[in-house]
């Protein structure tokens, strides 16, 4: 038997780092004129908080429900869980409200569009019938994201200006990149991002920012320890100045070893510890890429000045 979906209260990060452009379905709640003014970028309008702080009819809500699911169909999610959905800042108890109803909701979706089929002329039946099916059967989350849409405008900016590859975030600073991830000032600026550690043989650019260059070669016997010497320093500074930086050394999983590496030394944490808060923030990561072994000694390893011929830095 089909169980509810669980309704779950995460902050902005979680959404963000799933990654929201992997196409998952994000809900508006909020009325069409704040939808058409700034919305996250994959989102679709389904005003049900003014309707559902009007008072209006369950038959009313299930017929703004289904005309969102219909935008769905623009959306084209490929994914189905969880659903992700958000008000503004003020609204959370509501919101909370309106996502309870939708995940008993999305349990009988199908049902409920048929009953609309029976009354009113849908565009598209067999897909709009097949998106709802999916909907009902996959759907095991409902996220209501903490902070609304100001969590996204004030963390992540860039959500609601284009849609694209994104870095994984490991609160409150550090940025874990990819191979797929297109360095550019969109991008940078949309995430509030200062500062670049990346490989000596990143391409150079022009953008206005800083840059650590190490050279450390993409390959299992690199001795680590000098780089990572040079990151924590490289990070630390930043965090002083209290900006971000983004991790782009080779792949994300090369690059998540700086990641841990940095949170052992920055919040005296464990090489277990450390790597349990980085998976959290981006399980994609390939643990046989990280160099474990080496991270395990730095437990017992102070931080040494980085000979300046492994590390540019320029800006």
């Amino acid at each position: 038997r089909q169980s509810m979906a669980t309704v779950r209260v995460v902050p902005a990060f979680a959404c963000f780092n799933l990654p929201l452009f992997e196409a998952y379905p994000v809900l508006d709640l909020r009325s069409a004129s704040c939808f058409s003014v700034s919305s996250v970028v994959s989102s679709v309008s389904m005003p049900l908080l003014p309707v559902f702080t009007a008072g209006a009819s369950e038959e009313t809500k299930q017929s703004v429900l289904l005309q969102g699911i219909k935008n769905l169909l623009e959306a084209t999610p490929e994914r189905y869980s969880p659903v992700v959905v958000y008000g503004d800042s003020g609204d959370k108890a509501q919101v909370l409200v309106i996502a309870q109803w939708l995940a008993e909701k999305l349990l009988h979706l199908s049902q409920l569009f048929s009953k609309a089929v029976a009354v009113t002329c849908f565009d598209q039946v067999d897909l709009f019938s097949d998106l709802c099916s999916r909907l009902c059967c996959r759907t095991k989350e409902v996220w209501v994201v903490e902070g609304g849409i100001d969590a996204f405008k004030q963390s992540y900016p860039l959500l609601l200006v284009e849609m694209c590859p994104t870095p994984h975030h490991v609160p409150p600073l550090l940025f874990i990149g990819s191979r797929a991830l297109h360095l550019n000032r969109t991008l940078l600026d949309g995430l509030h991002i200062r500062n670049v550690l990346c490989s000596a043989k990143f391409p150079v650019t022009e953008l206005d920012i800083t840059f650590l260059r190490c050279a450390a070669l993409d390959s299992d016997k690199q001795d680590m320890h000098p780089t990572w010497d040079a990151a924590v320093m490289f990070i630390e500074e930043a965090a002083h100045a209290g900006e971000r930086v983004l991790v782009q050394l080779h792949g994300r999983s090369r690059s998540a070893s700086v990641a841990i590496a940095w949170l052992m030394h920055h919040k005296h944490l464990s090489f277990r510890a450390a790597k349990a808060q980085v998976l959290l923030c981006c399980p994609s990561v390939d643990l046989s890429l990280v160099y474990e072994q080496q991270l395990q000694t730095r437990e017992q390893r102070a931080i040494v000045c980085t000979p300046p011929a492994l590390l540019l830095k320029t800006t």
